[in-house]
């Protein structure tokens, strides 16, 4: 008989073979989007799993019929690089528990889009935190920056710092938000160009952060995906996964930046 097992998705910080996590915002929806399309090919069930994540103190997706679970098993749940390694698990269980970020397709399913929109969408005191304090309303365009894991929360001068500077360029018809993950930037941009807040932004993958950084890059993704144009730069040879996942499951066109 075939098997339908059930793959509970897991997210936290430490696995068995991870005893520290580095997986973003990007990274997490990608292995979202990626596992739940690999389960329905192979008509799997597929849950998610939020709550040991401290994301979940801020959006009103709520704990699984699989939570209790969760916390038995603790940091003995796996870390899958690859589905395969997800398929030996099967062979042991019908019900799986794991992550993974591993992904084997770009494109992004209605029914994912729609998903990671009920995702994250925030418990009512912090939209409306959000709408008060953070939102622009109207149409407007996004410039996010990503300068580096190793300059989140800097002051320091990154060193490409003049050309990052220089290639900020506000849109002649929509307003202009700047969104980066540093400090400087924010504190130096031009007048033309709008910083909803000079706050800290983090990397969600490390738990060196606080829950005010946390809620705080939340509200940066939020106000990313009811942008109606992106604008991109990373100083990494990859797109950042952080805009550009935001970008395929909330149909937003993106654009590279050049410097």
């Amino acid at each position: 008989m075939e098997k339908n097992p059930t793959i509970v998705q897991v997210w936290q910080y430490e696995y068995a073979n991870y005893k520290s996590s580095f997986w973003g915002i990007g990274d997490l929806i990608r292995g979202v989007v990626c596992l739940r399309n690999y389960c329905r090919q192979k008509n799997y069930n597929y849950v998610l799993d939020v709550h040991n994540h401290d994301i979940s103190k801020f959006i009103k997706y709520n704990n699984t019929t699989f939570s209790y679970k969760v916390n038995e098993l603790g940091v003995s749940i796996p870390f899958c690089i690859s589905f395969d390694d997800i398929e030996r698990l099967i062979t042991d269980s019908d019900i799986v528990f794991c992550n993974t970020n591993y992904y084997d397709k770009e494109q992004v399913d209605e029914e994912d889009k729609q998903f990671i929109r009920e995702l994250f969408l925030l418990k009512d005191e912090y939209e409306a935190d959000y709408n008060d304090n953070y939102g622009i309303p109207g149409k407007y365009m996004v410039l996010h920056y990503r300068l580096g894991d190793d300059l989140m929360f800097s002051d320091v001068l990154y060193g490409n710092f003049d050309k990052v500077y220089n290639s900020l360029r506000a849109h002649p018809d929509l307003k202009t938000i700047l969104c980066t993950d540093n400090q400087t930037l924010k504190n130096n941009k031009p007048e033309d160009i709008i910083c909803p807040k000079k706050t800290r932004s983090c990397h969600l993958g490390k738990k060196s952060f606080d829950d005010e950084c946390l809620k705080y890059t939340l509200y940066d993704l939020i106000l990313i995906s009811r942008s109606s144009l992106i604008r991109s730069y990373t100083k990494y040879a990859w797109a950042s996964g952080f805009s550009a996942w935001i970008a395929k499951c909330y149909n937003i066109s993106i654009e590279p930046i050049s410097i």
